[in-house]
């Protein structure tokens, strides 16, 4: 799970009626990428304990398909700067 190249050639947008609480208690957003990541154009961003995860998400309710599979672990980062990191602006 390496980090894409930054250069901002994408798009996010957040789908803010999902947003919720992960498991954690962190924050979850549901953001709908362009282009797509991994083949996943609905991913859910939260934290962890330091670092952004991103998984695939249900395309209707946000929720993580598999939590035990994320797309992209970011360490020491947040969600803003995750995105960059993925290429994306938020939009």
């Amino acid at each position: 799970m390496g980090l894409m190249n930054s250069a901002l050639t994408g798009t996010a947008t957040e789908l803010t009626a999902n947003r919720g609480r992960s498991r954690l208690g962190s924050i979850q957003c549901h953001l709908r990428l362009d282009p797509p990541l991994d083949g996943h154009s609905d991913v859910a961003v939260t934290h962890g304990e330091s670092d952004v995860y991103v998984f695939a998400a249900d395309p209707e309710t946000g929720d993580i398909i598999d939590p035990s599979a994320p797309l992209r672990r970011l360490p020491d980062t947040d969600i803003d700067a995750a995105l960059e990191c993925l290429g994306c602006t938020a939009h």
